[in-house]
């Protein structure tokens, strides 16, 4: 067992109030990590000159190990248990977060984002199945929704600690530092944490995957998911340039500071969200699907909006209409999840996450800030040329409602049967 996981014997149990917020905040690191590129990309391409594409594949470098972790981390969590999986992951996070402050060109800094993947792999899975273990099903979008705040929030937080620390030290690299620092907080506080997860062998595990494998819903969950995905991080990574580009000496610098405060007004759509899934699902059985397309059309009708006016009106009205398509970003995501975790089977809570999230990032999502950065660069890597690219990218938005609407009548079937297993299990 790794020091790590050694404190929950030395120290007490936190109380279940503190489930949520240390969740949270190790989830939120992970989108601190990727905003705080986001802002210095710029510093970062000039110290070692890079192409967009070459940082597109910086971006992109994290995203790529996703689909080659997710699902052995996931397997990890429900078999070694969720404490112990996620504290270490969060240690070697800090690991990566290391290297890359120290990186010396593009093959270190893309070996450290690729290794930075381990902390969303095991926590992306671990960190919402546990929440929705420990949670009513009637509140589990609620709960979700304010989890997922998180995304906004580390974004928000990213992109201001980036842009702070570039500004106090004129190095993009103390930021790095700073978060390999706050990374090993975490892998202190996780073991503390309460849980009733349920243990089960290795060899009962194995023979109940089929059952998740075939799971229709999940399979067209993580096709929308992709989707959604491409149109997310391509906004993350690339936005900072845009703005960037279309308003230079305009912005004044503030251009990162204006960012943080697009993301931050997330945090409303994700809390929206989670409520969106709740009240459409108590008003009919296929309540959440619907609720998932409408979030993604509403975040893609923003984001395209944002996109066609950047360059073209002036710095305040594009940060004005910024801060609103900000409040749209994460509004899917607490529904998409919910989606999951309805019909995921008990002891396969962390396996059906890592599913869904390993075909979501196959599918598009690990390839959209390095398609976006490549369409750019094909449109002459200006202001113009990169608002085509990141409008191009919402129109992903169409294909993830298709896929989210063929799934209504499997959506149904599969609540019934984890309904089913849920009574049986609690009648033995």
């Amino acid at each position: 067992m790794f020091p790590a996981c050694e404190v929950s014997f030395m120290f007490p149990r936190l109380p279940l109030r503190a489930l949520l917020p240390v969740l949270f905040f190790l989830y939120a690191l992970n989108f601190m990590d990727r905003s705080a590129l986001g802002v210095l990309g710029g510093a970062i391409q000039a110290d070692m000159g890079l192409s967009d594409a070459g940082m597109g594949l910086l971006h992109s470098a994290l995203l790529i190990s996703l689909p080659l972790l997710i699902l052995p981390a996931a397997a990890l969590n429900d078999i070694a248990g969720r404490r112990r999986m996620l504290s270490l992951a969060a240690a070697l996070w800090s690991g990566a977060m290391a290297l890359a402050g120290c990186a010396a060109g593009l093959v270190s800094f893309g070996t450290a984002r690729f290794m930075a993947g381990v902390n969303e792999a095991f926590t992306g899975a671990g960190a919402s199945s546990w929440l929705a273990a420990m949670y009513p099903p009637s509140r589990r979008g609620k709960v979700l929704g304010l989890f997922f705040m998180c995304l906004p929030a580390g974004m928000a937080l990213g992109t201001f600690t980036g842009s702070l620390s570039l500004g106090l030290t004129g190095s993009w690299r103390p930021c790095f530092y700073l978060l390999a620092a706050c990374g090993l907080l975490t892998a202190v506080l996780v073991p503390l944490l309460p849980d009733a997860q349920p243990r089960v062998g290795a060899g009962a595990y194995a023979s109940g995957i089929a059952l998740v494998l075939r799971s229709r819903t999940l399979l067209l969950t993580g096709l929308g998911a992709a989707m959604y995905n491409i149109i997310l991080y391509s906004y993350q990574s690339w936005t900072p340039t845009l703005l960037a580009r279309a308003y230079g000496e305009e912005a004044g610098g503030t251009t990162g500071p204006a960012f943080a405060v697009m993301l931050l007004a997330g945090a409303i759509g994700a809390w929206a969200g989670g409520l969106l899934a709740d009240r459409w699902q108590r008003r009919r059985r296929d309540g959440r699907v619907f609720a998932a397309m409408a979030a993604v059309l509403i975040m893609a009708f923003f984001k395209l909006l944002f996109y066609l006016c950047a360059g073209r009106v002036g710095y305040g009205p594009a940060c004005v209409i910024g801060v609103v398509d900000g409040m749209f970003s994460i509004l899917p995501m607490a529904v998409l999840f919910s989606i999951v975790q309805d019909v995921a089977p008990e002891e396969y809570r962390s396996l059906s996450v890592g599913v869904m999230g390993t075909i979501s990032f196959l599918a598009g999502g690990a390839w959209g800030p390095l398609l976006t950065g490549m369409l750019s660069a094909a449109f002459g890597e200006g202001a113009a040329g990169m608002g085509a690219a990141l409008a191009l990218s919402a129109l992903a938005a169409l294909p993830a409602c298709c896929f989210l609407y063929g799934m209504r009548a499997s959506y149904v079937a599969e609540c019934l049967a984890a309904a089913r297993r849920s009574s049986s299990s609690s009648g033995e």
